[in-house]
């Protein structure tokens, strides 16, 4: 009989103590999610071999800098220029296309 007495005092408590308690989400994604997503130049020239910086936004709006270099030869890529990932090769280093480039249709 106590039992059912205490049932609604446990619940409350339980319900006081959720709220400060961290909540066990993440947003960790891995470097393969970055396949395909748009990433903007923003340090150095990229060309084949030589690899630039560039800044891009996964699904959840979170900013991290890759580095990336041209899927193709003879292809560069300046600051400021948009890109797309194609492949991961390593570490953080991955290829990239150029949007909207009429090669890729």
């Amino acid at each position: 009989m106590s039992a059912l007495g205490a049932l609604p005092l446990v619940r409350q408590a339980g319900s006081l103590v959720a709220r400060y308690v961290p909540q066990t989400e993440s947003s960790a994604v891995s470097e393969i999610d970055f396949i395909g997503l748009p990433a903007q130049i923003v340090t150095g020239e990229a060309s084949v071999g030589t690899p630039a910086e560039a800044r891009l936004l996964d699904r959840y709006g979170q900013p991290h800098y890759v580095r990336v270099e041209p899927d193709r030869a003879g292809q560069s890529f300046v600051r400021g220029t948009t890109v797309a990932i194609v492949s991961h090769v390593s570490g953080s280093l991955y290829r990239a296309v150029i949007i909207g480039h009429s090669d890729l249709l």
